[in-house]
């Protein structure tokens, strides 16, 4: 069954700006969508518009298969986690917690029931008479997704869950949300501008750039097989470089020749017409750091040199500096500063797109 059902929504302001065009997007129920882009890509304008804060100027929205136009938006059953999400300083959790059962005129039993399953769901039973400035990030954290859950909503809405924590600290955030997902069953859109964030929540993914859809799929196929050289960019975990080259075709199939590299590429395909069209043609290539590894012997891939090596906590890294790019690769013990070496490309670790429209070739 749709949970939640976006069909053909546009939002223009005043300026002239398309905030969002012709988006379309179907949840089951119950399932983890996750919406990705960086800042002004239209995230916050399609959370906004589903929980009724503003108005689309076309197109209808669906909340278990029930228009809601007309629909106010305490009467849309949906619970927004904003990037400001803070307690009343002064009230104890259990009193912040109690605010939105107020607001709906819960009787004193029935609040206190609502609460303490809450409490007792997300693991909080402890700081429940904690005031917000005494808790952990995590535990702040827990709380604020047991406000959310408290009313029962039909769609839980979280827009940039993390702002202002660490990314090495933000596992166990990332987790909560997948767990608070799993344990409830609820339908659940997050928006971050974060790709490590996307990856990490592991769900399937809407990628945009400027209110336009560009790829959806599963986290892990778009970082795969990006639609385009922006999807590619964006949703990569590690740096990227893009480049202009020439594909040709050699004795033992592809190549791609980069002259500012001065290096020469082979393509792990086979025959595909698709890649035949481009024989003798400029395109983008787009390479991946993390699919880099250093050869003294490779007839093919970035020539360069190693600048720095260092060696911390057990971990070999060299400074590789090229024509193309610098990155930091892992290296072995016999490896020094002021090697030359060569840095093979791995298969899936570089992407070939049309050089005008920047869809991916393969």
């Amino acid at each position: 069954m749709s949970g939640l059902l976006l069909k053909g929504v546009s939002k223009r302001y005043g300026n002239g700006i398309n905030a969002v065009s012709n988006f379309n997007l179907d949840l089951s129920t119950g399932e983890l969508v996750v919406l990705a882009g960086p800042k002004g890509s239209g995230k916050s304008t399609i959370l906004n518009i589903i929980c009724g804060l503003e108005a689309a100027d076309e197109g209808e929205i669906f909340i278990e298969q029930q228009s809601c136009a007309g629909v106010t938006p305490k009467d849309r059953d949906v619970s927004v986690i904003f990037p400001s999400h803070t307690f009343y300083p002064g009230h104890t959790v259990y009193e912040n917690l109690e605010f939105s059962l107020r607001l709906v005129k819960l009787p004193a039993a029935k609040r206190r029931e609502r609460i303490m399953k809450a409490a007792e769901d997300m693991g909080i039973t402890g700081i429940l008479e904690s005031l917000p400035e005494e808790l952990a990030p995590a535990e702040s954290f827990a709380a604020i997704l047991a406000r959310a859950v408290i009313r029962e909503p039909k769609i839980i809405l979280i827009d940039e869950p993390f702002p202002d924590i660490p990314p090495s600290e933000q596992e166990l955030f990332w987790q909560a949300i997948i767990n608070l997902n799993k344990k409830f069953k609820l339908t659940m859109l997050v928006a971050t501008n974060n790709p490590e964030q996307a990856l990490a929540l592991k769900a399937r993914t809407v990628v945009l750039k400027n209110g336009y859809i560009q790829q959806v799929d599963g986290v892990r196929k778009i970082y795969e097989t990006p639609a385009n050289v922006y999807v590619a960019q964006f949703i990569n975990h590690f740096h990227m470089t893009t480049v202009e080259g020439v594909l040709s075709e050699g004795e033992s199939g592809y190549v791609l020749s980069i002259d500012k590299a001065s290096s020469v590429i082979p393509v792990f395909a086979p025959e595909n017409k698709k890649l035949s069209n481009y024989v003798g043609r400029e395109v983008t290539v787009g390479i991946r750091h993390n699919g880099l590894k250093p050869s003294r012997h490779a007839e093919s891939g970035i020539k360069g040199r190693f600048e720095e090596v260092r060696d911390e906590n057990g971990v070999r890294t060299g400074f590789f500096k090229s024509k193309l790019f610098d990155t930091l690769v892992d290296v072995d013990a016999s490896v020094k500063a002021g090697d030359k070496v060569t840095l093979e490309i791995s298969e899936g670790s570089f992407f070939i797109f049309d050089r005008d429209t920047g869809k991916t070739i393969l």
